[in-house]
């Protein structure tokens, strides 16, 4: 579960998820995986952290 602060405004449980992992084994052969799953958060090399709900944001896609 992915929430933003804002979601909670009179403080409470923030829910983030931001690297899972994943491991299937079939008798030979093995595959790992990872994702990173991030609210408000640019997929690039620097990783910026950005809030939405600001105006200049909005066009912006991530």
């Amino acid at each position: 579960v992915i929430r933003h602060p804002d979601h909670y405004p009179r403080g409470g449980v923030f829910l983030w998820s931001h690297h899972e992992k994943t491991v299937i084994i079939d008798q030979k052969i093995a595959f790992v995986g990872g994702i990173d799953l991030w609210f408000g958060r640019w997929d690039d090399d620097l990783m910026r952290i950005i809030l939405l709900l600001l105006k200049d944001n909005l066009s912006h896609y991530y």
